[in-house]
């Protein structure tokens, strides 16, 4: 196996978008995101490279500062001219601190625009993940294989994709 990775929504087959605010901005200046809730290794199982900062890492627990990693679409969006590195995003009444900026990935198909994007860590906001297993040495999309095993929450179906 060359990677696994949990998420909350998996590309191209659901999306979830969110309100969020850059404090810098105030809570009232109100942006749109696709979110996911990934693990560290969510990014390495995917193929999407973390282009500037960090992802995710095992100190990134429920009781640590909050983080997130947003894609470059977003970054150039609503920091162009500055890092995004060490900025803050306030959703759901959350202060979230961004660590890294992730290479960009289309959320609701391959011919749609790329969607500004807020990735935060599964282990500090509470949700149901799927588990992805990637099992092929490919850089090719049709390669990709996944399997999604639900939570606990959910009963651990076991569905294909």
């Amino acid at each position: 196996m060359k990677a696994t990775g949990l998420t909350t929504h998996v590309p191209l087959a659901d999306e979830r978008t969110i309100g969020f605010a850059l404090q810098r901005e105030g809570p009232n200046q109100i942006q749109w995101a696709a979110n996911a809730l990934v693990s560290p290794e969510y990014f390495a199982a995917m193929g999407i490279p973390i282009v500037r900062g960090r992802a995710f890492n095992d100190a990134d627990v429920a009781d640590a500062p909050l983080v997130v990693v947003v894609n470059e679409t977003l970054a150039r969006r609503f920091s162009p001219n500055r890092d995004p590195i060490g900025e803050h995003v306030l959703w759901g009444g959350r202060l979230l601190t961004i660590v890294g900026v992730s290479g960009d990935v289309r959320i609701a198909a391959l011919d749609a625009d790329v969607e500004p994007t807020i990735y935060c860590s599964v282990y500090q906001v509470e949700s149901g993940a799927r588990l992805l297993l990637q099992t092929h040495e490919s850089e090719h999309v049709h390669d990709f294989q996944a399997v999604w095993v639900e939570t606990a929450e959910e009963g651990h179906d076991l569905a294909h994709p």
